[in-house]
């Protein structure tokens, strides 16, 4: 399994993303949630969405790249055949290690390491 993120694995079309927000599976932890289905790949598939009032666009991007390289790191731990959607929350500022540990509580709760 190759660990970096390819093109595939990123969950694009809005029709697959609202999907995943009707299947209602998902866990939450302080300044994040993940929602979760299964798909029928055998590979998963993954979006980061900051909700709106997420800061300036720069923040954003800023944040949408680290939960990507936290899920990169994170791939090879996991089970296949899922689109994740993580959706983050403002609130107090977050660092790359406060976001790893939250993206590592979410999976665990959502029982997706193999």
């Amino acid at each position: 399994m190759k660990r970096n993120l390819t093109r595939r694995e990123r969950l694009k079309r809005s029709s697959d993303i609202s999907r995943v927000f009707a299947g209602r599976q998902s866990v939450s932890c302080f300044g994040a949630k993940l929602l979760y289905a299964e798909n029928s790949h055998e590979y998963n598939r993954i979006v980061c969405i900051p909700v709106r009032k997420y800061g300036n666009a720069v923040k954003r991007n800023r944040v949408k790249r680290h939960i990507k390289e936290l899920y990169r790191q994170e791939k090879p731990l996991l089970k296949t055949g899922f689109d994740l959607v993580f959706v983050i929350y403002p609130g107090m500022e977050y660092d790359y290690w406060k976001r790893k540990q939250q993206m590592h509580a979410l999976l665990q709760k959502a029982d997706l390491y193999v």
